[in-house]
């Protein structure tokens, strides 16, 4: 099924509903973990998503606050803490 990604812009609290080509499989975990923890979870890509450019990596500047699966659930996204420059 298909779905959307709501991310956050930290400095102004901006929320944007971003429609997603791939699929979800609530069977397989790694979409989300692709999207939180994995490559799309920082901040270069999520700035991407959110239209933006040359955003520097880190996990402070956006924030995913949950995904919108097509057939209506929705799948929470757990907050990114960093430290000492590390996503944890």
């Amino acid at each position: 099924m298909t779905f959307s990604v709501v991310i956050q812009r930290v400095s102004d609290g901006t929320t944007a509903v971003i429609p997603q080509a791939e699929s979800w499989d609530a069977e397989d975990e790694r979409t989300e973990w692709y999207w939180t923890v994995g490559n799309m979870g920082c901040d270069c890509n999520l700035g991407i998503q959110f239209g933006e450019t040359h955003v520097p990596c880190g996990h402070s500047a956006y924030r995913l606050i949950e995904f919108r699966l097509s057939d209506g659930r929705v799948v929470p996204c757990e907050p990114m803490i960093e430290t000492k420059g590390e996503a944890k």
